[in-house]
């Protein structure tokens, strides 16, 4: 979904990782650390409304 994304020049996505053990939130973390490193994506942090929603910022 975030390749798609970068591809179609999104400016914001969003992903809902939800409650729980913080399984899916590290992954997504982890993934998005990447992004970053690479240059792909420009930030991102949980949501100022709703912690369970990372929202992340796609060029420079």
């Amino acid at each position: 979904m975030l390749d798609a994304a970068i591809y179609w020049d999104y400016t914001e996505i969003r992903f809902i990782h939800g409650k729980g053990k913080g399984i899916l939130r590290r992954a997504v973390y982890d993934e998005l650390a990447y992004y970053k490193q690479s240059g792909a994506i420009a930030s991102y942090h949980p949501s100022y409304h709703n912690e369970d929603i990372v929202v992340v910022h796609i060029g420079l």
